[in-house]
């Protein structure tokens, strides 16, 4: 399906409430899909850990990251280094909720670094290349917490689906 046929208004809020009909060209799974976007009737309780420690564990894994790449001028040993100071390290860990916390999107997070890797070495041919897309650091350390807790929380509450499991 084309989801860029739905536009926005109306449409996404039919489906978001369950009410949405798809054309009767559309697949079982698409159907099954939009039957899937609909949003729970109850929603999930969710206990927020006090901010403190929610600094103290994204503190603690901004200090254990090993990667050694960099985006939108900020290299992970800029982190790293504010990890050090308690100041520096608040302020930057208040920088990062702001996106959660208001829904906005800075610009460094709207683009990636294209990156082609070889796949066997001393391959130069682009066929045979794989590409990463390189996310801002902080984008990218603020989606692997965030997939993290709702892994957990999926987890505690038994909402895993069993294809999931390998």
């Amino acid at each position: 399906m084309d989801f860029g046929s739905l536009g926005e208004g109306p449409e996404i809020d039919a489906v978001l409430n369950g009410t949405y009909v798809p054309p009767a060209h559309s697949t079982q799974a698409t159907k099954d899909f939009l039957a899937a976007c609909k949003r729970p009737d109850q929603p999930a309780s969710i206990s927020c850990e006090p901010t403190v420690s929610r600094f103290k564990d994204y503190a603690h894994s901004w200090k254990c990251r090993k990667e050694k790449a960099t985006s939108a001028n900020q290299h992970l040993g800029h982190y790293k280094a504010c990890m050090i100071h308690t100041w520096l390290s608040w302020l930057l860990f208040q920088r990062a909720k702001i996106p959660t916390v208001s829904g906005y999107s800075p610009s460094r997070r709207r683009k990636c670094v294209d990156l082609m890797i070889m796949k066997k070495a001393n391959s130069f041919a682009i066929e045979e290349q794989g590409t990463l897309g390189l996310l801002d650091s902080e984008f990218n350390h603020l989606n692997k917490r965030m997939q993290y807790k709702a892994m957990r929380l999926a987890l505690d509450q038994d909402e895993i689906a069993p294809e999931q499991y390998s």
